[in-house]
């Protein structure tokens, strides 16, 4: 069952019926050389997704207001690929979660619910790091995004944001 729940994870979405009916494949066996785990592939995500913007807050007649503003990249291609890259990731995720129900299910035996300091708990603990471990072929289809795009001079990014992003950051 372990290994069939990594190929969800290192294949993206499917339905847990069709989790059900594959079995280990040469593209799980072999993983593309710069193909992104699971866990790495969700980090970038969070990263890409705090590129939508940040808030800052606004004085009014009446106070302060809190206002979203975007990032100035000046640049359309850049948040179109940004956007993209959300999706694919997006279907990671997805498919890591549907995963991680899958195994809560099967090790509570359809309760849906694990005890904490239960040897389910542990079983829990290590399949799901086999999931997170993963590499996902979906992130193949990531693009990667120059670090001058980002106008850093110009855009207060969070250094954790931007370490989070790294490993589709090219120099």
């Amino acid at each position: 069952m372990i290994r069939r729940l990594m190929l969800i994870a290192a294949m993206g979405s499917m339905t847990v019926a069709a989790m059900a009916a594959v079995g280990p494949t040469a593209a799980q066996e072999q993983p593309a050389k710069n193909r992104l785990t699971v866990q790495q592939a969700i980090g970038v995500l969070g990263c890409l997704r705090g590129l939508d913007g940040y808030q800052s807050v606004v004085k009014t007649r009446d106070g302060e207001t809190v206002v979203a503003r975007a990032y100035e990249f000046g640049d359309g291609a850049l948040r179109w690929t940004i956007a993209r890259n959300i999706a694919v990731l997006t279907e990671i995720e997805n498919a890591a979660q549907a995963s991680r129900k899958q195994i809560i299910i099967e090790l509570s035996n359809g309760a849906g619910k694990i005890d904490p300091n239960t040897p389910e708990a542990v079983k829990f603990e290590k399949q799901w790091d086999a999931v997170l471990a993963t590499p996902n072929a979906l992130t193949d289809k990531l693009q990667r995004l120059k670090v001058s795009a980002l106008k850093l001079d110009k855009n207060e990014i969070p250094a954790s944001a931007i370490a989070a992003c790294e490993p589709i950051l090219d120099p």
